[in-house]
C-alpha cells in the first residue's frame, strides 16, 4: 500500500492500526524522521527509552542477523521495532550504474531473502525502512515489496507547494499563520527550489513560545523569530534591490561581507539570490506588459500570491531593458571571477549602476 508522508504521519497521529512493515523512502530526512519518532511513540506508549526493544541495522548486515532479531520475542513490554537502513537489500546503491551479472544476481538473491523475511513479520515486531535512496520502481521486486505493507515515498516539498504544509505544522503547534506570515515565509525561501523543512519545523517551533498565548501568528512575528534563517539576509539584500533601496542595499552587502566565514560560498549564494529576483522581476514586468493579471501570473511562475502583490509595484520601478542587463552583468561577473576576476566590489559596481538609472 503507497501513501503520501503527511497522510502517514496522520494516521500515526491518530494512532490508526498500521501493518508490521512501514518504508519511508526518498530524500526528505524530515518526513522519515518524524514517521520513525511517531512510530516509536506509538509502539512503546509508557515505557521508558532504556526499555524499549530496538535494533537498528546501518550497514553490513546478513539476513540471518535480520530475520534473527524479527523473530526474537522482546523481553519488555511485548512489542519490538526492527530499523532497517541497510541499502544493499534493495538494490539502492546500484541504481543507475552498470554492474556485473554476478553482482545482478546477488541483489536478486538479497531482495529475494529480505521479501520472504518480511512477508512473515510476527505480531510483536514492526520493522521499519528509513531510507534516503528508493528502489527501482519498474522492478517486480518494488511490486512484491509493496504488498508487504506501507510504502511512503518521502520526497521533498518545492516551494510553491509549501503553504499547506506551513498552515499543517502551525497547527498542530497550536496556532494560526495569517496569510501574509505564509507569504513572508515563501517569500524567504522563494530563491531556492525545496523547502529545508527540518529548519522550518524549528523556525515554527520557535514562533510558537515567541507568541506565547497568541494563537494569529502575523507577519511581523515571522519577521520576529526567523532572523537566524540562512535565507533571511539574503532575501534582505535582493528586496532592498527590488525596492530600488541604493544605500539600504550596499548596507547590508557590507554586512554580508563582514560577518561571513566563507566569503566565497557567500559571494555565489548571494549573486545567486540577486539573480533570481531580477529574473522574477523581468518575467513578471513582460506579463504585465502582456496584460496579465496578479493572480494569472502567480499561476503562472508559481509563487505565492502574497509575493506577487508585493513584487507588483517593484517591476514598475525598473526601465525597460535594465533589469535584463543587471543579470546579463552578474552572470559575466561569476564567470571572470573563476579566472581571478573581481567580486565584492564589481557586484557593489552592478547594484550602483542598477539602482541609480
Amino acid at each position: 500500500m503507497k501513501l503520501d508522508a503527511e497522510t502517514l504521519i496522520r494516521k500515526l497521529k491518530q494512532k490508526e492500526e498500521l501493518p508490521g512493515v512501514i518504508a519511508a523512502l526518498g530524500e526528505e530526512s524530515y518526513f522519515r524522521g518524524r514517521i520513525g519518532s511517531l512510530l516509536q511513540e506509538n509502539l512503546f506508549a509508557g515505557l521508558e527509552v532504556s526499555d524499549r526493544e530496538i535494533t537498528v541495522f546501518e550497514r553490513d548486515t546478513s539476513l540471518k542477523e535480520v530475520e534473527a532479531v524479527i523473530n526474537n520475542y522482546p523481553f519488555f513490554g511485548g512489542k519490538s521495532l526492527v530499523i532497517l537502513r541497510d541499502e544493499k537489500f534493495f538494490g539502492v546503491m546500484e541504481r543507475g550504474k552498470k554492474i556485473s551479472e554476478a553482482r545482478q544476481e546477488k541483489i536478486k538473491e538479497q531482495q529475494a531473502g529480505i521479501l520472504k523475511i518480511l512477508s512473515d513479520v510476527p505480531e510483536y515486531c514492526t520493522v521499519f525502512i528509513d531510507m534516503a535512496g528508493t528502489p527501482d520502481k519498474r522492478t517486480k521486486f518494488y511490486k512484491d515489496f509493496e504488498k508487504l505493507g506501507i510504502v511512503c515515498e518521502c520526497d521533498s516539498i518545492r516551494i510553491y507547494n509549501l503553504a499547506p504544509w506551513l498552515e499543517a505544522m502551525s497547527e498542530d503547534l497550536g496556532g494560526k499563520l495569517e496569510f501574509s506570515a505564509v507569504g513572508t515565509i515563501m517569500e524567504y525561501l522563494s530563491f531556492r527550489d525545496t523547502a529545508p523543512l527540518e529548519l522550518l519545523s524549528r523556525e515554527l517551533e520557535k514562533l510558537s513560545v515567541y507568541a506565547g498565548e497568541r494563537k494569529v501568528w502575523t507577519r511581523e512575528d515571522v519577521q520576529a523569530v526567523f532572523a537566524e534563517l540562512p535565507e533571511v539576509s539574503q532575501y534582505a539584500i535582493a528586496n532592498a534591490v527590488a525596492d530600488r533601496r541604493l544605500s539600504d542595499a550596499l548596507k547590508l552587502l557590507k554586512i554580508e561581507y563582514m560577518k561571513s566565514t566563507m566569503k566565497d560560498l557567500t559571494f555565489i549564494l548571494l549573486c545567486g539570490s540577486i539573480a533570481a529576483q531580477l529574473r522574477r522581476l523581468a518575467c513578471m514586468k513582460e506579463l504585465m506588459s502582456e496584460g496579465f493579471k496578479q493572480q494569472q501570473i502567480a499561476d503562472i511562475m508559481k509563487l505565492h500570491p502574497f509575493i506577487i502583490k508585493k513584487s507588483w509595484p517593484q517591476c514598475r520601478k525598473f526601465p525597460e531593458g535594465l533589469l535584463e542587463d543587471a543579470i546579463i552583468e552578474i552572470s559575466e561577473m561569476n564567470v571572470k571571477k573563476r579566472s581571478g576576476g573581481r567580486a565584492w566590489p564589481r557586484l557593489e559596481e552592478i547594484l550602483v549602476k542598477l539602482l541609480t538609472a
